[in-house]
């Protein structure tokens, strides 16, 4: 946990001092972030929310094919395509994180709502510290088209490209 946090540390020092963070926060990963207690949820929940802040900051090109809304709508108000129900074999956006839906195998209702968020936004992937749950399912999740990140694999990533020698 101490290498992806302070990977975390260096992909925010270095993001904020070119064109800014390439994340974006869904209203359900702040709600699951805020069910944990104690000093250092609340750092995470703070960092998180400075995060969410300044998602206004991005152009609506930044992130071409992602429907933005989709994120901060946690999964209510909007209706997404039928095709999207059709293929993961539902009828409505409830459905979805059902015991019984096809993310059934994430044990957490909160973690089922970030995956939803996910793959009803066309978000490509998802950052997280959870080593027990979202990085245990990542295979199930890549299945889906949510590809896993911990914040040293999105490091790594943007190293190559940083100093591709």
């Amino acid at each position: 946990m101490a290498r992806q946090l302070l990977d975390l540390g260096m992909l925010y020092m270095e993001l904020q001092e070119r064109d800014g963070f390439p994340w974006l926060v869904s209203t359900s990963a702040q709600a699951e972030l805020g069910v944990h207690v104690g000093r250092r949820a609340a750092g995470n929940l703070d960092l998180l929310r400075y995060f969410a802040g300044h998602q206004g900051d991005w152009d609506v090109g930044a992130f071409p094919g992602v429907a933005l809304g989709a994120l901060w709508a946690g999964g209510t108000g909007w209706r997404p395509s039928p095709l999207i129900h059709r293929a993961l074999g539902v009828d409505d956006v409830t459905a979805i994180i059902a015991s019984d839906g096809p993310l059934s195998f994430l044990p957490d209702t909160g973690d089922r709502c970030i995956a939803r968020d996910a793959l009803l936004a066309n978000v490509p992937g998802i950052l997280t510290l959870d080593l027990r749950t979202f990085w245990r399912y990542r295979e199930e999740l890549a299945h889906l088209g949510v590809e896993v990140l911990r914040p040293s694999d999105l490091l790594d990533a943007y190293e190559q490209v940083w100093d591709p020698d």
